[in-house]
């Protein structure tokens, strides 16, 4: 009688992948299509590339929006929020997009602030949980990054850290944000302090990590974009999406195209306008406004 083969064992991980993968797949073409980001965003090319060097393009291309007056500003804000081992923030934090030309401020003049616990995610949602996003994943057990030195790392949860940057040190409007937060709690936390204490402009970029993909995903940071919007009352429209075969999530940039009558004033005192001062040339042209509100 022939030896049965070996039954192969999967971790954890590889299963959550099988599961998930046929249906990323189907959810991040359906949104694609609901949102008509064909049409209305540019998408980052990722042929060629592995998944972070297409997050890093694509991240590269959201900040490249961002209007020249707001991101030279020297009171405006750098941020990143789940900062982990600082690839990213290091790479962003010292790269200019191709787009801005010459005329650009040298990167390491401008300071970043990134966010992090450095222990993983927070206790959250079932729904998170499902997604992969239990408490302590990503953790880097309290290990802090090596980082360029125009960047400042602040530790803890973002609704402990946040706050007090804000009504300290950090006074300036935001020009751009990475959220790699991942889940629905850790995205409004950030969204509802920086809009409820007025910091977001005309032209202020907002790019998501993970906003798009396996079923339940939109109720992480999606949502927490849309209830931030109605509830502060600004209105945004998507720039930029990645849409890389190799991962299950889908990432977007939005720019905030509206806001709310008590921040558009706050802004006009503040900045004598809204903020910003026009895009950079291309990209900052391009896309039809959406309504986040």
């Amino acid at each position: 009688m022939p030896r049965p083969p070996p039954i192969r064992l999967l971790t954890t991980t590889a299963v959550f992948t099988q599961l998930l993968r046929p249906a990323a797949a189907c959810c991040k073409r359906q949104f694609i299509d609901r949102y008509n980001l064909t049409g209305t965003a540019l998408p980052t090319a990722w042929h060629n590339l592995t998944v972070n060097e297409a997050r890093r393009q694509h991240v590269m291309t959201a900040m490249g929006f961002v209007p020249g007056l707001l991101f030279d500003d020297p009171r405006a804000l750098r941020l990143e929020f789940g900062v982990r081992n600082g690839d990213m923030i290091s790479y962003t934090s010292a790269t200019r997009p191709a787009s801005w030309g010459r005329d650009a401020v040298v990167a390491s003049s401008l300071p970043w602030d990134g966010f992090d616990s450095f222990k993983g995610l927070p206790k959250s949602t079932l729904n998170a949980a499902k997604l992969g996003w239990g408490a302590g994943k990503y953790s880097v057990k309290g290990a802090l990054p090596k980082v360029p030195s125009h960047v400042r790392l602040h530790v803890g949860w973002f609704n402990e850290t946040l706050p007090p940057f804000l009504d300290g040190l950090g006074r300036g409007p935001v020009a751009f944000a990475h959220l790699d937060a991942d889940i629905y709690t850790s995205t409004i936390s950030v969204l509802d302090a920086l809009a409820a204490r007025c910091r977001l402009r005309l032209g202020t970029v907002l790019s998501f990590d993970e906003i798009f993909g396996p079923k339940g995903i939109e109720n992480e940071e999606f949502r927490a974009l849309n209830e931030a919007a109605a509830t502060h009352g600004f209105a945004w429209r998507f720039i930029t999406y990645l849409n890389h075969p190799k991962t299950l999530f889908g990432r977007a940039a939005v720019q905030v195209t509206g806001l709310g009558q008590r921040c558009a004033g706050v802004a006009r005192a503040e900045d004598g306008g809204g903020g910003g001062g026009g895009a950079r040339g291309g990209p900052g042209r391009r896309g039809k406004k959406r309504g986040g509100s």
